[in-house]
């Protein structure tokens, strides 16, 4: 039997309909298997074994989908959890090892967002599993990514801890969307080892973008005893490519003579070495042509395929200035990327700002008197939906105003915090009302009148 390009295990239970950062979690998962199952040739052999989706079946609800790659991810996104189906975690993991030892497949992604609810242990089914295993040439890795567990992370926290002779675990877990995409690359990349690609330097024709070379002067390269890592990459012929930071439905496309390749999201994907023309498929995307040396791995940041990369936002209320942090993949999607600041408009009611795609921590950074004082809040860009801002909202139950008594001269604000601490700030007259923090009281003091 064939090796197999994927083999999963997958919770369909009834909590994944339940959602996380503000999404279902089913769909999260949906989403993200299949930009990963489209870096694959839709042709290649891949295997699924589903639990949790038919809950009349109770804690014997798994069955297998082994299909061709292209099928599997139309399958998976048919599929709809059971609602209040059972999590035969257990028996998943026993038949995702079998099946790996018969098609000799050597990296399994099982993902689930509870702990086994049959009454098994986990632990010790793969204990006995790994007792079975007939092709010990090389270990299975065997990838366990948690999703949302909450309350069931302490149950299957002897993953760990468990120590195998056929099977390397690798136990992690996704809090949120963005989480659950870093660790299935993780996991994609995990028969590539990131230390055999050296000498990282940035690629001149296109800003923010890297590129490594693998070294093989120390054969680092070499295959394993059962030729698996020769299997997945062979840095005499291959090449690979990732868009960094890129959204799990963003599409893009490598052409070169006579060849195409098709693929979703930031998944990195292998190619034979040489010249491609390559397109982000979307009315704000561009092409750009590239080449990929034997053995390199080329990181392109995703806005560089963007006509534009700046998207506006409505800022309601612009009473405060404020820094953006990049945060999430921000970084990613640009290559370089630094904190943006925007000033305030005290005299409008509404001002119009463009900032990066992406996620950002603001942060006030003036008037002085509140810096550090507030909390931070969230903006995300996205190049659908204009994103918009009320400072007034946000801060509204934590400040007060004062108004500026000014007729044209300069006045001294003094504020005594709830702490007790006093300070003075100097007021231009054109500036009419001035926040302060609600529990701090303040009074208005002419010039001259300051003693020295």
């Amino acid at each position: 039997m064939k090796t197999l390009a994927f083999l999963f295990l997958l919770d369909y239970s009834g909590s994944m309909d339940q959602k996380v950062d503000q999404k279902i979690k089913i769909s999260i998962l949906k989403t993200e298997l299949t930009a990963l199952l489209s870096t694959e040739e839709p042709k290649a052999n891949s295997s699924a074994f589903i639990f949790g989706s038919n809950p009349k079946l109770g804690c014997k609800d798994l069955f297998n989908l082994n299909t061709s790659t292209k099928d599997l991810s139309l399958k998976i996104n048919k599929l709809k959890v059971g609602p209040f189906g059972k999590t035969p975690l257990s028996l998943g993991l026993k038949k995702l090892v079998e099946e790996a030892d018969k098609t000799n497949t050597k990296t399994l992604i099982a993902l689930t967002d509870g702990a086994d609810s049959c009454n098994q242990d986990p632990c010790k089914t793969l204990q006995e599993a790994d007792e079975k295993i007939k092709n010990k040439k090389t270990k299975i890795k065997l990838h366990i990514i948690g999703f949302d567990l909450k309350q069931d992370a302490e149950k299957v926290a002897c993953f760990k801890t468990l120590k195998l002779k056929n099977i390397d675990i690798n136990v992690s877990e996704a809090i949120k969307g963005g989480d659950l995409q870093t660790l299935l690359k993780n996991s994609q990349l995990s028969s590539l080892d990131e230390k055999d690609f050296l000498n990282e330097k940035s690629l001149a024709n296109i800003k923010g973008a890297k590129r490594s070379q693998m070294n093989k002067g120390k054969d680092k390269s070499s295959p394993d005893k059962d030729g698996d890592k020769k299997k997945n990459f062979d840095p005499d012929k291959e090449a690979m490519l990732e868009i960094s930071g890129a959204d799990s439905t963003a599409k893009f496309k490598a052409i070169s003579s006579g060849f195409q390749k098709d693929w979703l999201g930031s998944f990195a994907v292998k190619l034979l070495a040489g010249k491609y023309n390559l397109a982000y498929e979307s009315g704000n995307g561009i092409q750009l042509d590239l080449e990929l040396p034997k053995g390199s791995f080329t990181k392109i940041p995703w806005a560089r395929l963007m006509k534009v990369s700046e998207f506006p936002v409505t800022i309601n209320s612009p009473i405060l200035n404020f820094k953006l942090r990049p945060v999430g993949n921000t970084k990613q999607i640009h290559g370089e990327i630094t904190e943006q600041n925007q000033s305030a408009e005290l005299n409008l009611n509404q001002t119009q700002a463009k900032i990066p795609l992406g996620e950002w921590e603001a942060e006030i950074s003036s008037p002085p008197w509140l810096k550090g004082t507030l909390k931070t809040f969230k903006v995300i860009v996205t190049q659908e939906n204009q994103e918009s801002i009320d400072l007034n909202q946000i801060y509204g139950t934590e400040l007060q105003w004062a108004e500026n008594p000014s007729r044209g001269e300069l006045k001294v604000l003094e504020i005594l915090s709830e702490q007790g601490v006093q300070e003075r700030h100097l007021i231009q007259p054109e500036i009419k009302k001035v926040p302060i923090l609600k529990n701090s009281k303040y009074s208005w003091i002419e010039p001259k009148k300051i003693d020295k």
